[in-house]
């Protein structure tokens, strides 16, 4: 396809840069570098031995402690590690279990490896510079850390998003009560202060969605941006599995836009991450496959005939057909239900290193797997009858989608102001940009696409994100949205009620995010408050 003409940017260019614009832009991002940096460095955590706040930031955090001072994947050594007082206070629920190189079982993070990976880089940086452990001075440490791998990220993604405004829009209220909303009114910056894959997600989506934006101005398929545009989303993809569909969403666009040639140089961008995840995956787990994968029987080995009348497999049976396939099977001796599963037994040596599956796939037959349920371990807080609360599950999912939009997770109960964006989606498909147009079609179809997926898992996977502030499996997209949200205050900005209107949007965003101020790993208000209720 042809290139598109170049578009003189000029007068944006003037506009960005005026001097009330610059003063006010550059005070409302200081005031919050300097807020958040203060957050960060006073973070108290859930106890006085660690500034970790959930299971699910523990669980990165014990894998960058234990790369960097383990040399390995293996937790082990540092959920075993005990407070003043006996607590294990690095252990988390967010681990898997599963045997490793040297023929024993051992606890690894049930998170993929790359991104914790990445950060024990920094870590290994920080040690070397100043001699401390993380888990010595895990205040110390965990602060430094976060500063560097958080907040310069953030900081960057709100100046770029000032200049992304100013080019959009015109007058100082239409900018202001943006970009307002654009550094305090996600969920993003109640994730500042916490290690998450939403937060790093969500600015490799803006990364791309940069790149996206330079190559319009140009008008062509630039192979800088292009790479820059493949690294971007690539890091969504694995920060945020679903976040592929954005990937090849973005590819479509490109190719529609600048043509088939784009293909390459976009490849190559997420070349490098998709090598990275790979790797990191297989030296974790010895397997291309991420460990929150395993939640099942495993490879297939051999099948035996169902006893009449019986419920559980024989033992000996099993035994005599695992000898027949090649198996050793002097040391299965324990036969029992599985401990996470109801359709499943375990037929295991006494050390627990050894472990079958057992699984009645066809009537009448039993089949013996490989042990392939890496939640199921003694202890583990995702044995029948242990979660509770969200982690249970919404059984309807009629009510888990009521919640998910306008409920108490909801995307707009708890930040009206996307509800600006919806507007804004009408004006851009009737937008005279067509490189806008195909934008908004791609992010409409993307977030469809992702919101019906996790609206239709399993019962165990309905949990809103477990304890969190928000929904947290559309984080990730909130620059995406922010394309709408901007024809939405376009179109408002001199309409006086529909001002006052997006204010008050405004204030309850506001709210929602600064409500986890000191800890985002809580219920959202609107969830606490009708608790407290009932």
């Amino acid at each position: 396809m042809a290139s598109q003409k170049p578009i003189d940017h000029s007068i944006k260019e003037t506009m960005r840069t005026s001097p009330l614009w610059t003063l006010l832009s550059t005070l409302l991002i200081l005031s919050a570098v300097f807020g958040q940096g203060a957050r960060i460095m006073s973070i108290g955590g859930r106890n006085d031995s660690t500034p970790f706040f959930s299971a699910n930031d523990r669980s990165r955090w014990c894998t960058i402690a234990s790369l960097v001072e383990e040399h390995t994947y293996e937790i082990d050594t540092i959920i075993a590690i005990e407070d003043k007082n006996g607590a294990v206070f690095w252990n988390t629920i967010d681990k898997v279990r599963h045997l490793g190189p040297d023929g024993e079982q051992h606890y690894y993070s049930s998170k993929p490896p790359l991104l914790a990976t990445i950060y024990a880089g920094v870590y290994q940086l920080i040690y070397l510079t100043t001699g401390r452990l993380l888990t010595e001075e895990p205040f110390f440490v965990g602060r430094i850390l976060l500063l560097i791998v958080n907040l310069i990220p953030l900081a960057i993604f709100w100046w770029w998003a000032s200049r992304w405004i100013a080019d959009e829009l015109q007058g100082v209220w239409a900018r202001t009560i943006l970009l307002l909303f654009v550094i305090w009114g996600t969920f993003l910056i109640s994730f500042a202060n916490t290690l998450s894959n939403h937060l790093s997600g969500a600015l490799a989506i803006a990364l791309s969605i940069a790149a996206w934006r330079a190559m319009e101005r140009m008008g062509k398929g630039h192979i800088g941006w292009l790479i820059l545009a493949g690294l971007g989303t690539g890091l969504g993809v694995a920060s945020d599995l679903p976040a592929l569909s954005w990937l090849v969403a973005l590819m479509g666009i490109f190719i529609l836009r600048f043509g088939w040639s784009t293909i390459l140089p976009y490849a190559i961008g997420i070349a490098p991450v998709a090598i990275g995840f790979a790797l990191t995956n297989f030296l974790a787990h010895g397997e291309l496959i991420p460990a929150y994968a395993h939640r099942g029987p495993g490879k297939e080995i051999v099948s035996i005939e169902k006893m009449e009348g019986a419920d559980k497999p024989d033992r000996k049976a099993v035994q005599d057909a695992l000898k027949e396939a090649g198996h050793e099977v002097v040391s299965l001796t324990k036969l029992r239900p599985a401990g996470r599963l109801t359709d499943q037994f375990e037929l295991s040596d006494e050390s627990g290193n050894l472990r079958y599956a057992i699984v009645e796939k066809t009537e009448g037959q039993w089949t013996i797997c490989e042990w392939g349920d890496w939640y199921d371990y003694p202890g583990s807080y995702w044995l029948q009858g242990k979660p509770k609360g969200v982690d249970q599950g919404e059984p309807s999912q009629m009510l888990y989608a009521f919640h998910v939009f306008i409920g108490h997770h909801g995307i707009f109960s708890l930040t009206p102001f996307w509800l600006l964006g919806v507007w804004g989606s009408v004006g851009l498909l009737r937008s005279k940009e067509s490189g806008k147009r195909w934008m908004l079609m791609a992010i409409a179809a993307v977030t469809a696409v992702c919101i019906a997926f996790y609206l239709t898992r399993p019962l165990i996977d309905r949990n809103y994100g477990g304890v969190s502030c928000g929904f947290r499996w559309t984080f990730w997209m909130i620059p995406l949205w922010i394309v709408p949200t901007i024809e939405g205050v376009r179109s408002i900005r001199r309409i006086a009620w529909l001002r006052r209107a997006s204010e008050l949007a405004l204030g309850v965003s506001l709210f929602s995010s600064l409500y986890a101020w000191t800890n985002p790993w809580v219920h959202p208000w609107i969830y606490q408050l009708l608790t407290y209720f009932q």
